[in-house]
């Protein structure tokens, strides 16, 4: 049994052992491609989790996460105002941003406003979690949406009529969310009951 993470993992140690045995001339050629490609990746990704870390370490010693909070709570926002305008700045961002780059580059500066707000960080990490997902396929500017059609050929205007089901169906499931945060945390809650006992 496997974790999603595990599973890839395994998956490509099957796919090495595979192409090994069975189709070793075509592997062998194939090989150093694809490696290039993972370490190119590989290290776009590192390279990031790094710059991370020292924004964090800038952002911890001049106290910015605390003077953002002191500045949005003097707006006098409820919990629930302050996620509206949240997924709306969210939305906006990640049609040009990957998420990796919204990931590391907003949470150190929302997650202690959301905090200091009382907001769940499950809640809000959810709701972060679908608006990244749905922006990057809002036509017309949607990274997602140049991926596919790249990737696929598929014209990109084809590409975007197909993603309105899609944005319709994630939409619905962001305000159902929003309002109703017992829809995300019952199962995490339970969780915690069954391993805790509380």
């Amino acid at each position: 049994v496997f974790t999603p993470t595990e599973a890839g993992a395994a998956a490509c140690g099957y796919a090495l052992l595979y192409g090994l045995i069975a189709k070793r001339g075509a592997f062998l050629k194939e090989l150093l491609p694809c490696t290039q490609r993972a370490v190119n990746l590989t290290a776009v990704v590192f390279f990031l989790v790094g710059c991370v870390g020292v924004f964090q370490f800038l952002l911890a010693n001049k106290g910015w996460p605390q003077d953002m909070a002191a500045w949005v709570g003097s707006f006098g926002l409820s919990p629930f105002m302050f996620l509206v305008l949240l997924l709306a700045v969210l939305l906006f961002l990640s049609m040009f941003l990957t998420g990796v780059a919204m990931l590391v580059l907003t949470v150190p500066i929302i997650l202690p406003i959301a905090l200091s707000l009382g907001i769940d960080p499950i809640h809000l990490g959810i709701l972060f979690a679908l608006a990244v997902e749905m922006g990057g396929v809002i036509p017309p500017v949607g990274l997602n949406l140049f991926a596919v059609s790249g990737t696929t050929g598929v014209p990109l205007t084809q590409v975007m009529k197909g993603a309105i089901p899609f944005l319709i169906t994630d939409g619905f499931v962001l305000i159902l969310i929003l309002f109703y945060p017992d829809l995300a945390l019952w199962l995490p809650d339970l969780a915690v009951q069954n391993v805790f006992g509380h």
